[in-house]
């Protein structure tokens, strides 16, 4: 509460202070305040549109506060500003998802896990496997469903969620 109150007068005394801004929008997601964030993150932006985290922050808070659409946009702002990285394949493969739009996000998750291959192979955890899985499955695409699964249960045996949306996916198939 006394950063959230140092900052909000900071912001009072300098307008345009993008960084008192991007805080002030952490300080709400953390919170789980999503509009609050999504707007404090956009004023970050007005201010300092080359913060590249910032972008990517906007996105996961405009997700949380279910504007899927608005997660899109962001990053093709991004990507018209920054070269493809993990986190902005990430996240739209996830924004592609919550639009029911399967096909784009495995489009996206498949680039993603080629960036983190290359260079960053722990961001390919049990959780991106299962988001992958999840896209796969929602498409219609069983066996590829399967594999991404599996490959969560090979990085994390004792994953309920990817166990239980296994198991009921083999047993809706007979």
């Amino acid at each position: 509460a006394a950063a959230r109150t140092q900052l909000e007068a900071i912001v009072r005394d300098d307008p345009s202070n993008a960084q008192a801004y991007y805080f002030l929008g952490s300080l709400a997601y953390d919170d789980k305040r999503w509009t609050e964030a999504v707007g404090y993150f956009k004023k970050a932006l007005l201010f300092g549109p080359n913060l590249e985290r910032v972008y990517y922050d906007l996105t996961a808070a405009q997700l949380a506060a279910d504007d899927a659409a608005g997660a899109v946009l962001t990053l093709r702002q991004a990507g018209g500003k920054f070269p493809a990285n993990f986190l902005s394949e990430y996240l739209m493969a996830l924004a592609e998802g919550k639009q029911k739009n399967f096909s784009e996000a495995i489009k996206h998750f498949t680039a993603a896990e080629v960036i983190a291959k290359a260079g960053e192979p722990k961001r390919l955890t049990a959780e991106f496997y299962f988001e992958v899985g999840i896209a796969f499955e929602r498409k219609g695409d069983h066996a590829e469903a399967v594999k991404y699964f599996e490959r969560a249960l090979a990085v994390k045996p004792e994953f309920p969620e990817a166990q239980n949306y296994l198991g009921y996916m083999w047993a809706e198939r007979g």
